[in-house]
């Protein structure tokens, strides 16, 4: 099917789509390169189960040029998209974010009191090639405006591979202006996205509330960042940062500053908790604006807190801070106070071994300020 008189547009209206998608047939919806494919303005619950979603552009109703194939705002309940592939889409707009997916939240029009959240679920699929001129090159979801308008970005059995982003988040975009942002990723593939701000395969931030990315059974490898968060990147302005990754690979990623494989940072704790995993072969190159780069494997740094990396049964191998600290694992605290700064890389039953730093701590590097 391929759309001629632009986005199909159901409103306010809660719907499930399902087509076909198997080894022999597929129901396959082009945006011709003219339009975006879905449009939800207020809907409750959406479900997009067995589809494919081409050429998409995101001109249409709302926000024209944001989410290239599908654009939800201020949404009740999940967007779900399931079994499905979104492909070749891009937020064409400039500044325009959500090559493939667009979820943004904070306020009913007609209810300002009513407050929503962007909830985004993708299982079983996969998001691939789709480009934003904004942020999110694969998945943007965003919560603003109120305490309660959180963003959560769910991902298990997919693939999130070769998306673009001009901004932050190359595969998958999340952060809450007031609220919590969270990204959890279950035995999926997060590869070969890039992005020319931070977080090249992952990106959560929080400007008020904690940040948290969890990475479970699953690769995060060959994503780009020009600045910081190659594979992951995880930020919260005045809470705290948490990345947990488990029985999973992290590899190849590439970031300019800091932060190759993973990046956490917060004005309170941040902290990057590894267990049964492999972080192997990232890059932190360089320097941009005067600022070196650190943590090739992993970077976590607190301002006014702790900063805290455990790994367990793990391994950390093959790293580089080309011109930093911290080929392997990088931890630093800047708070002035000896009551609340500290910085501790615990690691127990694993292997750190041919890691790269041309300053100090070419397998760990910790630093506390006070």
């Amino acid at each position: 099917i391929t759309l001629t008189t632009g986005e199909i547009a159901f409103g306010a209206k809660g719907i499930i789509i399902k087509g076909l998608y198997n080894a022999t047939d597929s129901l396959c919806i082009s945006g011709n390169n003219t339009s975006r494919i879905f449009s939800f303005m207020e809907a409750g619950r959406v479900v997009l189960d067995s589809l494919i979603l081409v050429n998409g552009n995101g001109v249409g109703g709302g926000f024209s040029g944001y989410g290239g194939a599908v654009y939800r705002l201020n949404g009740y309940d999940t967007l779900f998209v399931t079994n499905s592939i979104i492909s070749g889409n891009a937020a064409s707009t400039s500044n325009g974010s959500g090559g493939g997916v667009y979820s943004y939240s904070s306020y009913s029009s007609s209810s300002p009191s009513s407050v929503s959240s962007s909830f985004v679920s993708v299982s079983n699929s996969t998001i691939s090639g789709n480009t934003a001129t904004g942020s999110g090159g694969g998945i943007y979801s965003s919560g603003s405006f109120s305490s309660s308008s959180n963003s959560l970005v769910s991902v298990s059995n997919s693939t999130i591979s070769g998306n673009i982003a001009s901004f932050n988040g190359g595969g998958i975009f999340s952060s809450s202006s007031y609220s919590s942002s969270s990204v959890s990723v279950s035995n999926s593939t997060i590869s070969g996205n890039t992005v020319s701000g931070v977080g090249g395969g992952i990106y959560s931030s929080t400007s008020l509330v904690a940040s948290s990315v969890s990475v479970i059974n699953s690769t995060i490898s060959g994503n780009t960042a020009i600045t910081g968060g190659g594979g992951i990147y995880s930020t919260s302005l005045a809470s705290s940062s948490s990345v947990s990754v488990s029985n999973s690979t992290i590899s190849g990623n590439t970031a300019s500053t800091k932060g190759g494989g993973i990046y956490s940072s917060a004005d309170s704790s941040s902290s990057v908790s590894v267990s049964k995993s492999t972080i192997s072969g990232n890059t932190a190159f360089g320097s941009i604006m005067g600022l070196g780069s650190g943590g090739g494997g992993i970077y976590s740094t607190s301002t006014s807190h702790s900063s805290s990396v455990s790994v367990s049964n793990s391994t950390i191998a093959g790293n580089t801070a080309t011109s930093g600290h911290g080929g392997g694992i990088f931890s630093s605290s800047a708070a002035a106070s000896s009551a609340a700064a500290s910085s501790l890389v615990s690691v127990s039953n694993s292997t750190i071994f041919g890691n790269i730093a041309s300053n100090n701590g070419g397998g760990i590097f910790s630093f506390s300020n006070s």
